[in-house]
């Protein structure tokens, strides 16, 4: 697990630099979808520059995400949940940036909104992006829902908000005797939580026990999943004490010895 450890402005000054790499990478489909056209003047034929919103700039977004890795008058932060917190804080793409040519670009940077070429304020920047819900609030299983829906919408929920750090990641699919001891004493049962490989879904009698349907970055979730009474090893009743445990502090697991 990649940790930071510094203050905020130590996290700008060193990490800054990839989470500008990360926000170019999440904007390119979406400048090519943009028709190569200016959103404020329609000018074409210059290479266009993403421009975050007013309010919403980066190191306004990494200010709101660092929050919940405060400690003291410093931060600790798992880099593995903060990229996924920070690119679910990106969407949508289209609210929280305009595709601008570089001289509209540097108008809405300078005047705070982009400028029409007689003086006249052009329309209104964008409003402060909503962050998507970081996790599910209601963590039953809905109506109809079968265990394999509900597991795979609760896991990917968290996975994908950040709620999930990556020592915990490990915990979960490692096969050594601390990750099974742990495992069991969370879940039941000691086989890991998910695999990354469809041959790993087979056990040694070449019965599968783990969903075919991958979820986040090519995880197979376990999917030998009961309610409680049938199976007192294997229950949604410790999966939703689980998901409650990830949500009680963001991008960083409540303590749970190994």
């Amino acid at each position: 697990m990649a940790v930071f450890e510094g203050t905020e402005p130590e996290f700008n000054r060193y990490i800054g630099p990839r989470v500008r790499n990360v926000v170019q990478l999440m904007t390119k489909s979406a400048k090519r979808a943009a028709g190569g056209a200016c959103a404020h003047c329609g000018r074409t034929g210059v290479e266009l520059e993403a421009a975050h919103v007013h309010g919403r700039e980066r190191t306004a977004i990494i200010h709101e995400l660092l929050v919940p890795y405060r400690v003291g008058g410093m931060y600790r932060v798992d880099l593995g949940s903060f990229e996924r917190r920070l690119r679910a804080a990106h969407e949508p793409i289209e609210k929280t940036f305009l595709f601008l040519c570089p001289d509209c670009h540097r108008a809405y940077d300078r005047e705070g909104r982009a400028l029409s070429e007689d003086g006249r304020p052009s329309r209104p920047a964008a409003g402060p992006v909503k962050l998507p819900a970081a996790a599910p609030g209601d963590l039953g299983l809905a109506p109809g829902e079968s265990n394999k829906a509900y597991v795979s919408r609760v896991f990917s929920r968290l996975y994908d908000s950040g709620r999930i750090p990556e020592s915990e990641l490990r915990r979960l699919s490692e096969r050594s005797r601390m990750a099974e001891e742990y495992r069991l004493r969370t879940f039941g049962f000691s086989r890991p939580l998910f695999v990354r490989s469809d041959e790993e879904r087979f056990d040694e009698n070449s019965h599968p026990r783990y969903y075919a349907d991958s979820v986040c970055d090519g995880i197979h979730l376990c999917s030998q999943w009961y309610f409680t009474g049938t199976n007192a090893s294997y229950n949604l009743d410790k999966f939703q004490a689980w998901a409650r445990r990830m949500l009680s502090s963001p991008g960083e697991a409540a303590p749970e010895s190994c």
